[in-house]
């Protein structure tokens, strides 16, 4: 998965080859429409639980940036690890969408990061972060810069640095689910932490254009999974 995605997108967010016809793109991306552990989710509902903390073991620097015109991805070197309830699983990217894909009790965010881990089985663990327009946010400022640089989509920016992934607050919700965008990989585990980040209103706006729309796929039916809290 560490390979950096550079061909020509054979989906997207929009038309005939928007989210209701992902599953008749490929036959891979069958469970898009048959699965049933979908993401997102509106995250609610849920259940007290005490799973352990989540600890972020983040070290690595950025190998590059890619605006594959769906999203702008961070690709990370190895050495960077989150220890979860369900494994230790290892940094590999972090992208965003705008406006955000889960709801947290029925509200949208502008936004939502993604960083992507992987096991040594390959089985993926997502941590989400919850954006909110406010103040404005270098590690942004920093991907957007980066993203639009003449440089090969190799070039870096110091703040994008795997250490500043790190959330803040300590709580998530946890359930098993897919991966947002074709083929729509399950199970995924994923991890949507409490509290938010903010961006400004001309950031939200630079990473809007950087896709030229919103890149949030509609939530997804439940299908009686369980929503874990942990405070």
């Amino acid at each position: 998965m560490r390979e950096i995605d550079t061909k020509r997108p054979i989906w997207s967010y929009k038309g005939v080859t928007g989210p209701d016809r992902w599953s008749s793109l490929s036959d891979s991306f069958q469970p898009c429409d048959s699965g049933l552990r979908q993401s997102p989710i509106d995250i609610t509902g849920y259940e007290r639980a005490t799973e352990t903390h989540i600890e972020f073991l983040y070290n690595s620097k950025p190998i590059g940036v890619y605006n594959n015109g769906r999203t702008i991805t961070v690709w990370y070197h190895p050495d960077s690890y989150v220890v979860t309830s369900t494994g230790v699983f290892e940094l590999v990217q972090a992208h965003y969408h705008a406006p955000s894909e889960h709801l947290i009790d029925n509200r949208r965010y502008s936004a939502e990061i993604h960083i992507v881990h992987e096991n040594s089985e390959s089985d993926l663990a997502v941590v989400a972060l919850m954006v909110e327009v406010g103040d404005a946010n270098t590690l942004v400022d920093g991907l957007i810069t980066t993203s639009e640089s003449k440089r090969s989509p190799y070039g870096t920016h110091p703040m994008l640095h795997s250490r500043f992934l790190k959330p803040r607050a300590n709580g998530y919700f946890h359930y098993i689910g897919s991966t947002t965008t074709p083929p729509c990989i399950e199970p995924v585990d994923w991890f949507i932490m409490e509290g938010s980040l903010t961006v400004s209103a001309d950031q939200l706006a630079a990473l809007t254009s950087a896709t030229r729309g919103p890149n949030n796929r509609a939530i997804q039916p439940l299908n009686g999974r369980t929503i874990r809290h942990v405070t």
